[in-house]
């Protein structure tokens, strides 16, 4: 989702920088589909490429290319090239939980949200993805970890925008400015560490509430 994220704003940042070109000799999408890319490869270099990271790369990568080549591509194209090429890096990857988890996750939301008519209400259909998520992992999470959340649609409806909108960008801000203003990017840290706490105390209140998890023997 980060990675997402910030090939997003880079994308958005390219584009309207170059429609200000005179005369580019190529088109805004195109242009700011190649910066996409290679700011989200840094990003996940940064990460240290898990299989969630290469997943997400390969991903983005098959859309910048289709978006170069002004083809379309449907979603689960994507999303089987992405499985192909991880596999193919790392076949040995089939042994850890977080390959499963991964694009399992990313399976389903593409099944939850794609051809569906109508646009509805969004609280509803974000409710509705997490809790399908969170039903579609339980088989893996209990084969893996003899255990599963049950409080989890709850805690990543409030965690995932917290993380995703507010404490990713304001830290990737704080990293860009730190060797110009230091003393603001400090003051922008320390924002970031005490939207992270009260989330903590947060989630700390949602895991004690009664029957938040289930434990079961593989």
């Amino acid at each position: 989702l980060h990675i997402g994220l910030v090939a997003g704003m880079a994308y958005w940042l390219a584009f309207y920088c170059w429609l200000r070109i005179p005369s580019p000799k190529y088109c805004a999408p195109q242009v700011a589909a190649a910066c996409s890319f290679l700011v989200a490869f840094i990003y996940a270099a940064l990460a240290g490429f898990s299989v969630p990271t290469q997943r997400a790369l390969v991903m983005l990568a098959v859309l910048v290319v289709a978006t170069l080549l002004r083809r379309h591509v449907q979603a689960l194209n994507v999303f089987a090239i992405a499985l192909l090429v991880v596999l193919v890096f790392d076949p040995l990857v089939v042994l850890s939980a977080g390959f499963y988890l991964s694009f399992l996750a990313v399976f389903f939301i593409i099944y939850t949200v794609s051809a569906r008519l109508g646009k509805g209400n969004r609280l509803l259909k974000s409710i509705k993805l997490h809790a399908v998520i969170g039903l579609s992992l339980m088989p893996i999470l209990l084969f893996f970890f003899q255990s599963v959340s049950l409080i989890t649609p709850v805690a990543n409806i409030i965690a995932v925008p917290v993380i995703s909108f507010i404490v990713v960008p304001l830290a990737l801000l704080a990293l860009l400015i730190l060797p110009l203003l230091p003393e603001f990017a400090l003051l922008i840290l320390q924002l970031v560490d005490f939207v992270l706490q009260a989330l903590w105390q947060v989630l700390l209140v949602l895991i004690d509430l009664p029957s938040a998890s289930i434990v079961r023997p593989q």
